[in-house]
């Protein structure tokens, strides 16, 4: 049992290694602009909601003018995952103007991702296993129009 649950945390980490190196995008430069655009990016927009036991590892928001790239990796104790749990919240200057539903999978789970336009960010387990470990690891990569 021990020896399983070291199994799963290793894959877990090397989940979110394999999610954080595939999110570097290699392309080519025609010109030296070309390496500067008008996106914003920033990494302290997202509070976690430690009051539900959610702790945040790393958050990464990129205003790309009618949506938003949000990166996010979580972790979070043992809980009950089919209940919907506020995750945290996203500075208003990435908010959505409306409620956005993003159904998001994570092999072999399916989690609903909600946003609201105050910034609030919850998460329910939708289909699939419950997590295992103590704390347990939620890579997020996704995008949301504003």
């Amino acid at each position: 049992m021990r020896k399983n649950i070291l199994n799963h945390s290793i894959f877990q980490f090397a989940f979110v290694i394999f999610l954080v190196l595939g999110s570097f995008s290699f392309r080519s430069v025609n010109k030296i602009s070309d390496l500067f655009q008008n996106h914003f990016s920033d990494s302290t927009s997202f509070i976690a909601n430690s009051a539900e036991g959610w702790i945040e590892h790393s958050s990464y928001l990129e205003d790309l003018g009618d949506s938003v790239r949000f990166e996010l990796i979580l972790f979070r104790n043992p809980a009950v995952w089919n209940n919907e749990s506020e995750a945290g919240t996203i500075s208003s200057g990435y908010s959505p103007s409306a409620v956005r539903v993003i159904t998001y999978l994570e092999m072999p789970r399916t989690w609903k991702i909600k946003i609201l336009p105050s910034g609030g960010c919850s998460f329910k387990l939708i289909d699939g296993p419950a997590p295992q470990g103590n704390p347990v690891v939620l890579p997020v990569l996704t995008k949301f129009k504003k």
